[in-house]
C-alpha cells in the first residue's frame, strides 16, 4: 500500500500548480465531503485526480471501483432484456456497496430521463450511506449542474465539492 502514496506525492509534486493545490484541497476534504464533481476542458487531469482520491481510499481500507458512464448505462440497459445478466436493482446494489465510485465521461451521457433516474437513484444512495462518489464531465459547471439536475446539486451543495479543473491541458503542455 505504500506505494500508492508515494505514488500520489510523486503525482503532485510532477503536476503541482493548480491541479496540485485541487488534489490537496480535495484529499483533505474527503472526511467530511463524499460527493465530488471535477469539470472542465478535456486533458486537465481530472481523471488522474480522481484516480488518485481513489488511491487514498484505498488507503484508508476502502473499496473502490471506477465506471465509464456510458458502459455503467450500458449494463444496465442490458440487464432489462438478458435473463443471464445481473438486475438493475443488483448492479446499483453492487455500485453502491463501493466506498468510493468513480462515474467518468458524464458529458458523453444521452442525458435521457432514464440515465437522469439512475443516476440520481445511484447518488441518492450513496449518499444516504455517506459513501464517496466522484463524478467526472468534460463540461462548465452549469452544464454540468444542468446535466445531473437539481437533486444530485442539492446533495452536494450539502456534503460535496465541485472543482473547475480551468488550468490548461496537460495534453497540449508537449505541443507548444
Amino acid at each position: 500500500m505504500p506505494t500508492l502514496h508515494a505514488e500520489n506525492v510523486k503525482l503532485r509534486d510532477r503536476f503541482g500548480g493548480d491541479w496540485g493545490r485541487a488534489f490537496k484541497s480535495a484529499r483533505e476534504e474527503l472526511d467530511r465531503r463524499k460527493i465530488f464533481a471535477l469539470v472542465g476542458a478535456r486533458g486537465t487531469g481530472k481523471t488522474q485526480l480522481a484516480a488518485c482520491l481513489l488511491a487514498e481510499l484505498v488507503m484508508r481500507d476502502q473499496t473502490v471501483q471506477y465506471s465509464v458512464a456510458a458502459d455503467l448505462f450500458s449494463k444496465i440497459r442490458a440487464s432489462y432484456s438478458s435473463p443471464e445478466s445481473k438486475s438493475e436493482y443488483d448492479i446499483v446494489q453492487n455500485l453502491i456497496s463501493y466506498g468510493g465510485l468513480v462515474i467518468d465521461e458524464l458529458h458523453e451521457s444521452k442525458g435521457s430521463e432514464h440515465e437522469s433516474r439512475i443516476l440520481t437513484g445511484l447518488v441518492d444512495r450513496r449518499y444516504g450511506r455517506l459513501r464517496h462518489t466522484i463524478l467526472i464531465s468534460n463540461q462548465t459547471a452549469e452544464d454540468f449542474e444542468r446535466l445531473v439536475g437539481p437533486s444530485v446539486v442539492s446533495r452536494m451543495q450539502e456534503i460535496g465539492m465541485l472543482i473547475e479543473c480551468s488550468w490548461p491541458s496537460f495534453r497540449n503542455a508537449g505541443a507548444e
